[in-house]
Protein backbone atom coordinates (compact mmCIF):
# COMPACT_ATOMS: atom_id res chain seq x y z
CA UNK A 1 0.00 0.00 0.00
CA UNK A 2 2.77 2.46 0.94
CA UNK A 3 4.82 1.44 -2.08
CA UNK A 4 1.87 2.02 -4.45
CA UNK A 5 1.65 5.69 -3.43
CA UNK A 6 5.37 6.09 -4.07
CA UNK A 7 4.95 4.47 -7.50
CA UNK A 8 2.04 6.81 -8.34
CA UNK A 9 4.32 9.74 -7.46
CA UNK A 10 7.03 8.48 -9.80
CA UNK A 11 4.41 7.94 -12.52
CA UNK A 12 3.22 11.54 -12.06
CA UNK A 13 6.77 12.84 -12.54
CA UNK A 14 7.05 10.98 -15.85
CA UNK A 15 3.64 12.06 -17.15
CA UNK A 16 1.01 14.21 -15.44
CA UNK A 17 -1.58 11.48 -16.15
CA UNK A 18 0.04 9.68 -13.19
CA UNK A 19 -1.93 12.02 -10.90
CA UNK A 20 -5.07 10.15 -11.93
CA UNK A 21 -3.46 6.94 -10.68
CA UNK A 22 -3.00 8.71 -7.33
CA UNK A 23 -6.69 9.70 -7.28
CA UNK A 24 -7.68 6.16 -8.19
CA UNK A 25 -5.73 4.40 -5.45
CA UNK A 26 -6.82 7.06 -2.92
CA UNK A 27 -10.49 6.33 -3.61
CA UNK A 28 -9.85 2.58 -3.44
CA UNK A 29 -8.01 3.05 -0.13
CA UNK A 30 -11.03 4.70 1.50
CA UNK A 31 -13.45 2.14 0.04
CA UNK A 32 -11.41 -0.84 1.22
CA UNK A 33 -10.63 0.65 4.66
CA UNK A 34 -13.94 2.31 5.43
CA UNK A 35 -14.33 0.21 8.62
CA UNK A 36 -10.82 1.00 9.87
CA UNK A 37 -10.85 3.57 12.67
CA UNK A 38 -7.30 4.70 11.79
CA UNK A 39 -7.84 5.14 8.05
CA UNK A 40 -7.37 8.95 8.16
CA UNK A 41 -4.11 8.81 10.14
CA UNK A 42 -2.71 6.16 7.82
CA UNK A 43 -3.79 8.09 4.71
CA UNK A 44 -1.92 11.17 5.95
CA UNK A 45 1.27 9.06 5.89
CA UNK A 46 0.42 7.79 2.39
CA UNK A 47 -0.20 11.34 1.17
CA UNK A 48 3.13 12.49 2.64
CA UNK A 49 4.92 9.64 0.82
CA UNK A 50 3.31 10.72 -2.47
CA UNK A 51 4.13 14.41 -1.84
CA UNK A 52 7.76 13.74 -0.86
CA UNK A 53 8.17 11.72 -4.08
CA UNK A 54 7.01 14.50 -6.41
CA UNK A 55 8.00 17.63 -4.47
CA UNK A 56 11.76 17.94 -5.25
CA UNK A 57 11.33 17.72 -9.02
CA UNK A 58 8.16 19.83 -8.96
CA UNK A 59 10.04 22.64 -7.15
CA UNK A 60 12.93 22.35 -9.61
CA UNK A 61 10.52 22.62 -12.57
CA UNK A 62 8.83 25.70 -11.07
CA UNK A 63 12.24 27.38 -10.61
CA UNK A 64 13.31 26.56 -14.16
CA UNK A 65 10.07 26.94 -16.17
CA UNK A 66 7.54 28.58 -13.84
CA UNK A 67 5.32 25.47 -13.98
CA UNK A 68 5.43 22.19 -12.05
CA UNK A 69 4.14 20.30 -15.16
CA UNK A 70 1.57 18.58 -12.93
CA UNK A 71 -1.24 20.70 -11.49
CA UNK A 72 -0.25 23.59 -13.79
CA UNK A 73 -0.61 21.42 -16.87
CA UNK A 74 -4.05 20.14 -15.78
CA UNK A 75 -5.26 23.73 -15.27
CA UNK A 76 -3.93 24.80 -18.69
CA UNK A 77 -5.45 21.78 -20.41
CA UNK A 78 -8.80 22.50 -18.71
CA UNK A 79 -8.79 25.96 -20.31
CA UNK A 80 -8.12 24.36 -23.72
CA UNK A 81 -11.01 21.96 -23.09
CA UNK A 82 -13.37 24.88 -22.37
CA UNK A 83 -12.40 26.78 -25.53
CA UNK A 84 -12.63 23.71 -27.80
CA UNK A 85 -16.03 22.63 -26.51
CA UNK A 86 -17.45 26.17 -26.75
CA UNK A 87 -16.14 26.72 -30.31
CA UNK A 88 -17.24 23.39 -31.82
CA UNK A 89 -20.45 22.82 -29.90
CA UNK A 90 -20.94 20.33 -27.08
CA UNK A 91 -22.78 17.72 -29.18
CA UNK A 92 -20.09 17.56 -31.89
CA UNK A 93 -17.37 17.60 -29.23
CA UNK A 94 -18.85 14.67 -27.30
CA UNK A 95 -19.55 12.59 -30.41
CA UNK A 96 -16.09 13.21 -31.85
CA UNK A 97 -14.41 12.30 -28.54
CA UNK A 98 -16.48 9.12 -28.18
CA UNK A 99 -15.74 8.13 -31.78
CA UNK A 100 -11.98 8.58 -31.31
CA UNK A 101 -12.02 6.75 -27.96
CA UNK A 102 -13.91 3.73 -29.32
CA UNK A 103 -11.87 3.65 -32.54
CA UNK A 104 -8.49 3.64 -30.77
CA UNK A 105 -9.74 1.21 -28.12
CA UNK A 106 -10.60 -1.20 -30.95
CA UNK A 107 -7.06 -0.77 -32.33
CA UNK A 108 -5.35 -1.66 -29.05
CA UNK A 109 -7.58 -4.72 -28.68
CA UNK A 110 -6.17 -6.22 -31.90
CA UNK A 111 -4.57 -8.75 -32.17
CA UNK A 112 -4.07 -10.09 -28.61
CA UNK A 113 -6.62 -8.60 -26.23
CA UNK A 114 -9.62 -9.21 -28.46
CA UNK A 115 -9.46 -12.97 -27.76
CA UNK A 116 -9.23 -12.62 -23.99
CA UNK A 117 -10.81 -9.44 -22.62
CA UNK A 118 -14.49 -10.23 -23.45
CA UNK A 119 -14.13 -13.55 -21.59
CA UNK A 120 -12.21 -11.80 -18.79
CA UNK A 121 -15.05 -9.28 -18.33
CA UNK A 122 -17.55 -12.13 -18.15
CA UNK A 123 -15.43 -13.92 -15.52
CA UNK A 124 -14.82 -10.80 -13.39
CA UNK A 125 -18.57 -10.19 -13.30
CA UNK A 126 -18.86 -13.45 -11.37
CA UNK A 127 -16.09 -12.59 -8.89
CA UNK A 128 -16.25 -10.75 -5.56
CA UNK A 129 -17.59 -7.21 -5.21
CA UNK A 130 -14.11 -6.04 -4.11
CA UNK A 131 -12.48 -7.10 -7.41
CA UNK A 132 -15.26 -5.52 -9.48
CA UNK A 133 -14.91 -2.22 -7.58
CA UNK A 134 -11.14 -2.30 -8.15
CA UNK A 135 -11.56 -2.58 -11.93
CA UNK A 136 -14.46 -0.16 -12.27
CA UNK A 137 -12.77 2.60 -10.22
CA UNK A 138 -9.43 2.23 -12.02
CA UNK A 139 -10.90 2.07 -15.52
CA UNK A 140 -13.22 5.04 -14.88
CA UNK A 141 -10.61 7.39 -13.39
CA UNK A 142 -7.72 6.41 -15.69
CA UNK A 143 -10.02 6.92 -18.70
CA UNK A 144 -10.46 10.63 -17.91
CA UNK A 145 -7.07 11.78 -19.37
CA UNK A 146 -7.58 9.35 -22.30
CA UNK A 147 -10.93 10.96 -23.14
CA UNK A 148 -9.36 14.40 -22.91
CA UNK A 149 -6.51 13.40 -25.25
CA UNK A 150 -8.95 12.16 -27.88
CA UNK A 151 -11.07 15.29 -27.52
CA UNK A 152 -8.18 17.57 -28.60
CA UNK A 153 -7.76 15.33 -30.70
CA UNK A 154 -4.34 13.72 -30.10
CA UNK A 155 -4.67 10.61 -32.26
CA UNK A 156 -2.37 7.96 -30.83
CA UNK A 157 -2.88 4.59 -29.14
CA UNK A 158 -0.28 5.41 -26.45
CA UNK A 159 -2.91 7.15 -24.31
CA UNK A 160 -4.37 3.73 -23.51
CA UNK A 161 -1.11 2.50 -21.96
CA UNK A 162 -2.26 3.26 -18.35
CA UNK A 163 -5.09 0.74 -18.87
CA UNK A 164 -2.81 -2.03 -20.18
CA UNK A 165 -2.19 -3.57 -16.72
CA UNK A 166 -5.96 -3.93 -16.27
CA UNK A 167 -6.30 -5.38 -19.78
CA UNK A 168 -3.57 -7.88 -18.82
CA UNK A 169 -5.41 -8.87 -15.62
CA UNK A 170 -8.61 -9.56 -17.57
CA UNK A 171 -6.64 -11.41 -20.26
CA UNK A 172 -4.83 -13.54 -17.67
CA UNK A 173 -8.14 -14.59 -16.14
CA UNK A 174 -9.42 -15.64 -19.56
CA UNK A 175 -6.16 -17.43 -20.39
CA UNK A 176 -6.35 -19.39 -17.13
CA UNK A 177 -9.91 -20.41 -17.97
CA UNK A 178 -8.80 -21.59 -21.44
CA UNK A 179 -5.81 -23.57 -20.11
CA UNK A 180 -7.75 -25.38 -17.37
CA UNK A 181 -10.04 -26.86 -20.03
CA UNK A 182 -7.16 -28.19 -22.16
CA UNK A 183 -5.60 -31.55 -21.36
CA UNK A 184 -2.46 -31.42 -23.56
CA UNK A 185 -1.00 -28.26 -22.08
CA UNK A 186 2.56 -28.86 -23.37
CA UNK A 187 1.33 -29.04 -26.97
CA UNK A 188 -0.55 -25.77 -26.54
CA UNK A 189 2.52 -24.16 -24.95
CA UNK A 190 4.78 -25.16 -27.88
CA UNK A 191 2.13 -24.07 -30.39
CA UNK A 192 1.77 -20.69 -28.64
CA UNK A 193 5.56 -20.24 -28.57
CA UNK A 194 5.76 -20.90 -32.33
CA UNK A 195 3.01 -18.33 -32.98
CA UNK A 196 4.88 -15.72 -30.88
CA UNK A 197 8.19 -16.37 -32.69
CA UNK A 198 6.65 -16.30 -36.17
CA UNK A 199 4.64 -13.18 -35.29
CA UNK A 200 7.79 -11.44 -33.99
CA UNK A 201 9.74 -12.25 -37.16
CA UNK A 202 6.92 -10.96 -39.37
CA UNK A 203 6.65 -7.81 -37.22
CA UNK A 204 10.40 -7.13 -37.52
CA UNK A 205 10.27 -7.58 -41.30
CA UNK A 206 7.41 -5.09 -41.55
CA UNK A 207 9.32 -2.61 -39.34
CA UNK A 208 12.47 -2.96 -41.50
CA UNK A 209 10.44 -2.17 -44.62
CA UNK A 210 8.87 0.76 -42.79
CA UNK A 211 12.33 2.14 -41.88
CA UNK A 212 13.36 1.98 -45.55
CA UNK A 213 10.23 3.93 -46.41
CA UNK A 214 11.05 6.52 -43.72
CA UNK A 215 14.43 7.12 -45.41
CA UNK A 216 12.61 7.81 -48.68
CA UNK A 217 10.27 10.29 -46.95
CA UNK A 218 13.32 12.10 -45.54
CA UNK A 219 15.01 12.21 -48.96
CA UNK A 220 11.97 13.90 -50.54
CA UNK A 221 11.67 16.33 -47.62
CA UNK A 222 15.37 17.29 -47.95
CA UNK A 223 14.80 17.94 -51.65
CA UNK A 224 11.94 20.29 -50.78
CA UNK A 225 13.93 22.09 -48.06
CA UNK A 226 16.68 22.78 -50.60
CA UNK A 227 14.48 23.85 -53.53
CA UNK A 228 11.02 24.98 -52.37
CA UNK A 229 9.65 28.03 -50.61
CA UNK A 230 6.00 26.97 -50.57
CA UNK A 231 4.31 23.61 -51.15
CA UNK A 232 0.85 22.10 -50.93
CA UNK A 233 0.05 19.93 -47.92
CA UNK A 234 0.96 16.31 -48.67
CA UNK A 235 0.87 13.06 -46.70
CA UNK A 236 4.44 13.32 -45.31
CA UNK A 237 4.56 17.09 -44.69
CA UNK A 238 5.50 16.43 -41.07
CA UNK A 239 9.07 15.67 -42.19
CA UNK A 240 9.66 19.23 -43.40
CA UNK A 241 9.87 20.97 -40.02
CA UNK A 242 12.55 18.74 -38.39
CA UNK A 243 14.71 19.00 -41.53
CA UNK A 244 14.34 22.78 -41.55
CA UNK A 245 15.35 22.84 -37.88
CA UNK A 246 18.36 20.65 -38.65
CA UNK A 247 19.47 23.11 -41.31
CA UNK A 248 19.07 26.17 -39.02
CA UNK A 249 20.20 24.61 -35.73
CA UNK A 250 20.73 25.99 -33.12
CA UNK A 251 17.74 28.30 -32.91
CA UNK A 252 15.40 29.46 -30.14
CA UNK A 253 11.85 28.18 -30.33
CA UNK A 254 10.53 31.74 -30.11
CA UNK A 255 12.62 32.76 -33.13
CA UNK A 256 11.74 29.77 -35.31
CA UNK A 257 9.61 30.52 -38.38
CA UNK A 258 8.70 27.94 -41.03
CA UNK A 259 10.79 28.77 -44.10
CA UNK A 260 8.64 26.54 -46.31
CA UNK A 261 5.00 27.60 -46.32
CA UNK A 262 2.29 24.94 -46.50
CA UNK A 263 -0.38 26.31 -48.84
CA UNK A 264 -3.73 24.59 -48.33
CA UNK A 265 -5.41 23.15 -51.45
CA UNK A 266 -8.61 21.79 -49.90
CA UNK A 267 -11.04 24.48 -51.00
CA UNK A 268 -10.05 24.54 -54.69
CA UNK A 269 -11.78 22.64 -57.48
CA UNK A 270 -9.09 22.85 -60.17
CA UNK A 271 -5.31 22.91 -60.39
CA UNK A 272 -5.29 26.14 -62.40
CA UNK A 273 -7.33 28.06 -59.82
CA UNK A 274 -5.17 26.67 -57.01
CA UNK A 275 -1.90 27.75 -58.68
CA UNK A 276 -3.24 31.16 -59.66
CA UNK A 277 -4.59 31.91 -56.19
CA UNK A 278 -1.73 30.38 -54.20
CA UNK A 279 1.27 31.95 -55.91
CA UNK A 280 0.77 35.12 -53.89
CA UNK A 281 0.83 32.94 -50.73
CA UNK A 282 4.26 31.62 -51.66
CA UNK A 283 3.48 28.40 -53.56
CA UNK A 284 6.52 27.36 -55.63
CA UNK A 285 6.25 23.56 -55.84
CA UNK A 286 3.54 20.91 -55.88
CA UNK A 287 4.11 17.43 -54.51
CA UNK A 288 1.70 14.57 -55.17
CA UNK A 289 1.84 11.01 -53.90
CA UNK A 290 -0.33 7.91 -53.93
CA UNK A 291 -1.51 8.64 -50.38
CA UNK A 292 -3.25 11.80 -51.55
CA UNK A 293 -6.95 11.60 -50.69
CA UNK A 294 -8.09 15.06 -51.78
CA UNK A 295 -8.46 17.19 -53.75
CA UNK A 296 -9.14 15.21 -56.92
CA UNK A 297 -6.96 17.37 -59.19
CA UNK A 298 -3.84 16.46 -57.17
CA UNK A 299 -4.67 12.76 -57.49
CA UNK A 300 -5.08 13.28 -61.21
CA UNK A 301 -1.58 14.79 -61.54
CA UNK A 302 -0.12 11.68 -59.94
CA UNK A 303 -2.03 9.34 -62.27
CA UNK A 304 -1.88 11.39 -65.49
CA UNK A 305 1.12 13.71 -65.36
CA UNK A 306 1.38 13.91 -69.19
CA UNK A 307 -1.86 15.92 -69.21
CA UNK A 308 -0.09 18.74 -67.35
CA UNK A 309 2.64 19.72 -69.80
CA UNK A 310 2.95 23.20 -68.24
CA UNK A 311 4.27 21.64 -65.01
CA UNK A 312 8.02 21.02 -64.81
CA UNK A 313 8.90 17.69 -63.22
CA UNK A 314 11.65 18.07 -60.61
CA UNK A 315 11.67 14.58 -59.15
CA UNK A 316 9.94 11.25 -59.79
CA UNK A 317 10.20 8.35 -57.34
CA UNK A 318 10.78 5.94 -60.26
CA UNK A 319 14.10 7.66 -61.06
CA UNK A 320 15.69 6.17 -57.93
CA UNK A 321 13.56 3.05 -57.69
CA UNK A 322 11.72 4.33 -54.60
CA UNK A 323 8.66 2.62 -53.13
CA UNK A 324 7.34 6.04 -52.10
Amino acid sequence: MYFSFCISGLASLIRSEGLFLFFSISILYFIYNRKDSKQIQRYVILFIIFTITILPLAILRIEMTGNDSLTGRIINESNVFTSISSNDGIQYYVLNTASNFIGFLARVMIPNFIFFIPVGIFLIARRSQREKIFLIINITILSVPILFAYSVPALDTKYFYPLYPIFCILSAMALKAYVTKIQKKNVIFVFGLIIVLVGSIVFLQVKIQDIDLQHEYVFVAKLLVEKAKGVNYYSQSAYLKPLELEKNWPIKKTEYVNRIKIVNSEHFTSLESYIKSSRKDGLTHIIVDDYTIKPEFLKDIFSNKKKYSYLEEIFDYKDLGFKY
